[in-house]
């Protein structure tokens, strides 16, 4: 089996209050790219990443992953103003032999091994597979009144049953076939992840369980937790298949 792993890293960061690109800031010693690359170069079954990057930053992407053996095929592909554009000019360049997508945000660095491995070996039954915990907390649903220009009011809408919810995570993983069929319909439509798409085209998409360690690094709050996570639970997170349900 081909599986191509595709990369969106061509965010400017705004939240993160950083002059860097979020996925060069440092986690540890390493940009938290690279401890991107480095989880997804692990799996065998992934033959190659593409990483999408910002035109403007390319040359600073290309020096700093330079710097390190990430151990796989590695191309950059110029990412588009949005992540949904950045994943369209990947799938233009992805091989034709390939079978299968993974695509996985790149300031998601704490991936387990055991978690890719359970994904690709789903959607080799389903054809679409992502992942994604049940939420936490409380969650409602806000309306957003402006009864002027400058103040904004905001009052519940609806109390949701937080059972069925949940929070989605990547990788997302996708026949080639569907991914680009998904894309080539819908072009103009905006969604917040790939599976949108797929759904859309009726496709049933299958949920399996990550892991509240797989945190998304977009606040500078969330640098706090990285570390910690880092510091005590990576070993684990990368530890082969059959050793890790992180």
């Amino acid at each position: 089996m081909f599986v191509e792993a595709i990369v969106p890293a061509a965010g400017l960061g705004v939240r993160m209050k950083s002059f860097l690109p979020k996925p060069l800031v440092k986690i540890g010693k390493k940009p938290v790219i690279i401890h991107t690359l480095e989880a997804l170069a692990k799996n065998r079954d992934i033959k190659r990443i593409l990483v999408a990057v910002s035109p403007d930053n390319l040359n600073r992407f290309k020096e700093v992953i330079s710097g390190y053996k990430i151990g796989k095929s590695l191309s950059f592909v110029a990412g588009g103003r949005t992540r949904r554009d950045s994943v369209k000019n990947c799938l233009k360049e992805i091989f034709g032999e390939t079978d299968f997508v993974l695509i996985h945000d790149a300031v998601r660095p704490f991936i387990s091994q055991g978690l890719i491995s359970r994904l690709i070996a789903e959607a080799k039954k389903s054809r679409a597979v992502i992942c994604g915990v049940p939420v936490k907390a409380t969650i409602k649903k806000v309306a957003v009144c402006r009864p002027s220009s400058v103040v904004r009011s905001l009052t519940v809408a609806q109390t949701l049953d937080r059972e069925n919810v949940w929070e989605i995570q990547t990788p997302q993983v996708f026949a080639k076939s569907l991914l680009t069929a998904a894309y080539k319909r819908y072009a103009n439509r905006a969604v917040t992840d790939d599976a949108s798409l797929v759904e859309k085209l009726g496709q049933k998409v299958r949920v399996i369980e990550g892991s509240y360690f797989n945190i998304k690094i977009t606040t500078p709050e969330d640098l706090i937790l990285a570390k910690a996570i880092l510091k005590n639970l990576l070993p684990s997170l990368r530890a082969p298949k059959g050793r890790s349900n992180l």
